[in-house]
């Protein structure tokens, strides 16, 4: 399916001239090789929802996130073929395991068979989200961010996954790590994810279910689907628990650093709390999904109370790469 395909899918009924869409897709994609290409000093762009005056439709719109308020005035305010650009203040991105405890409940907590949203880290390291498992070649691994399973960057393998994470309180193993996304400094990135080989490959071993509370769960859904605007999402992870958002921005483009190097990643989701806090750090990890259950992505950076996913296709697509294989499938 092609990105214009793809997007059209994803604003579905915001979509009300066809041609005009993807006359809107093609100058976003050229700001998108301009911010590539470091011509274009913005955070974030992406696609979202906005009016055109107070109280009007929501209709499709060109968004970028800068730093401050001052490089703003510099920026273009019409696209190429003169669509409005919503030009917004952010913060800049980090990419980092967290390294302090918290209070404790369910999602911190260790587990014989662990579930989906709960604590994980590397030995001697910080603290992210298991977000599912998946399989591959008849093995079973679990899925949370490169950057929680490679906190260093540094491309490691054979690292071992605890679960709970060291600063929770864990100490002990269930995985190791076994495959990375590729990232690259240069060009652009699709994907933070990474996977880790289960030590225990036994149905008891591992909980295909996503952890809503306190001894409480929620099956993941068949077939993984794509975001659409507007629509409600849930995530659950080792910080904040079970939480609500709406998807802000699809397509996105960004900037994030990660052991002191900036990296790009494309085709982001972005999403907004609806009450409360959506992520905060050690949530890094965490299954992005909709209201059905069905996988949607994996959350893996915030910036205030916004915060982004990679879609679970391109998660998946980057651990088929780095494993040369083309079997990795979510475990539902």
């Amino acid at each position: 399916m092609s990105r214009l395909s793809t997007l059209r899918r994803q604003f579905g009924q915001y979509v009300q001239d066809a041609d005009e869409f993807a006359e809107l897709v093609a100058d976003y994609d050229h700001l998108c090789e301009l911010h590539a290409s470091g011509a274009l000093p913005a955070l974030v762009l992406g696609l979202g929802l906005r009016a055109d005056y107070e109280g009007g439709p929501l209709k499709p719109a060109i968004v970028l996130h800068v730093a401050a308020a001052g490089p703003a005035k510099t920026l273009p305010i019409r696209s190429k073929q003169g669509f409005p650009i919503y030009v917004e203040v952010s913060e800049p991105i980090v990419l980092r395991p967290a390294a302090e405890p918290e209070a404790g409940g369910p999602f911190q907590a260790g587990y014989s068979a662990p579930p989906g949203g709960v604590s994980i880290g590397i030995v001697g390291d910080g603290a992210g989200t298991l977000g599912c498992f998946a399989t591959s070649q008849n093995q079973v691994y679990l899925i949370s961010n490169r950057h929680v399973l490679d906190p260093t960057i540094s491309g490691t393998t054979g690292l071992q996954v605890l679960q709970q994470s060291a600063p929770d309180g864990g100490s002990t193993s269930v995985a190791t790590t076994r495959f990375l996304s590729a990232w690259s400094a240069t060009s652009p990135n699709t994907a933070d994810a990474g996977a880790a080989l289960m030590a225990d490959q036994a149905s008891s071993g591992y909980n295909r279910q996503q952890l809503v509370g306190d001894n409480a769960f929620r099956s993941i859904v068949a077939p993984d689907t794509l975001a659409t605007a507007n629509e409600t999402v849930m995530k659950s992870g080792r910080t904040t628990g079970l939480t609500q958002a709406t998807v802000q921005l699809l397509g996105a483009q960004m900037s994030a650093s990660a052991g002191g190097v900036t990296y790009t990643f494309v085709n982001c989701i972005q999403v907004k709390n609806v009450s409360g806090a959506f992520q905060k750090p050690g949530d890094s990890g965490a299954l992005l999904v909709n209201s059905s259950y069905q996988p949607l992505g994996l959350m893996f950076s915030v910036d205030g109370d916004k915060a982004y996913a990679i879609p679970i296709d391109a998660a998946i697509a980057a651990l088929n790469a780095a494993a040369s294989v083309t079997d990795f499938a979510i475990a539902f």
